[in-house]
């Protein structure tokens, strides 16, 4: 078997069988044991494939956190409106556009206690910080996220967007099956989204430039740390192995740590068409300044 196919054979094992077994076994435990604690979430946000994993797992690597939710749309339970089976279960890109939103009826109160129940079903530690990552969800879900957690901040990751919406269609089925504009227009809409709520709470709300995380990962990570008011883990976590295979979510672990992969951005843009390029830089270019100033602000 080669390795590209032993490591996708390990990522499969470890999300239908290791996980679920986890969570069956050891949340209900953990959830008793932290029956009466309260978390002040870290919501680790920005589209999807803009390297809100490495972020996250960078953190939750170095730092001390009761938790680290690697997906909250997908760990959430099944009957809370908060669930969300993920991109390729529709059909379109504006019917997933359009099921991630907030609705009006949504209750604080049960938002709050759903994101609860989930942080005390996998907190093994005990700093009240909880790593909460959702890539799309928690963009467009900022304000109400922001009401359920008053405290809670909120660190949003955003990449070249030539770079992203390439990565749109090559790893999800249900973007490869529709145009680049609709591409495009979700990368729009999300961030619009975002930056139009968070103006209610700019001071909880952090930019991390991909590329910048990529050549200063240290640095900026520890500038990060600093703002969060986050403590050095006594011992960092250790991470399961994944080679430097192209695809969704982190990789290029060897020996618990992550490595940084420079040159994705390049890849990506070879990629594309001369016309695609333009067409994506045309429409997206003044959106991807206005992110950048509020990253060099930090």
């Amino acid at each position: 078997m080669s390795k590209s196919l032993a490591e996708r054979a390990r990522r499969r094992l470890r999300r239908r069988v290791l996980e679920p077994l986890d969570a069956r076994l050891l949340g209900p435990l953990r959830r008793r044991r932290n029956a009466h604690r309260e978390f002040r979430p870290v919501f680790v946000t920005g589209a999807m494939g803009s390297g809100t994993t490495l972020l996250a797992l960078s953190l939750g690597q170095r730092y001390e956190f009761g938790c680290v939710i690697a997906e909250s749309a997908h760990q959430v339970a099944r009957d809370s409106f908060l669930f969300h089976p993920g991109v390729d279960a529709f059909g379109s890109v504006r019917a997933y556009a359009e099921s991630i939103r907030p609705r009006e009826e949504w209750s604080v109160e049960r938002g709050r206690a759903d994101l609860l129940r989930m942080y005390r079903s996998h907190a093994s530690g005990t700093s009240p910080f909880a790593v909460d990552k959702g890539p799309n969800t928690n963009l467009v879900r900022a304000g109400f996220l922001a009401r359920c957690f008053p405290d809670g901040r909120f660190v949003v990751v955003f990449r070249d967007p030539a770079a992203n919406v390439e990565g749109f269609r090559r790893k999800w089925a249900t973007f490869a099956h529709d145009s680049l504009d609709e591409g495009v227009r979700f990368y729009a809409e999300i961030h619009e989204r975002f930056l139009e709520e968070s103006a209610a709470f700019p001071e909880r709300t952090l930019w991390v430039e991909y590329e910048q995380l990529v050549s200063d990962y240290d640095v900026l990570l520890e500038a990060l740390a600093r703002r969060l008011g986050l403590r050095s883990a006594a011992r960092a976590r250790r991470l399961p192995r994944r080679a430097n295979v192209p695809g969704q979510g982190i990789r290029n672990v060897l020996r618990g740590r992550i490595g940084v992969v420079p040159d994705a951005n390049a890849r990506a843009r070879d990629r594309l068409g001369a016309d695609e390029l333009s067409r994506i830089r045309d429409a997206l270019g003044s959106l991807h300044a206005r992110m950048r100033e509020r990253a060099m602000r930090a």
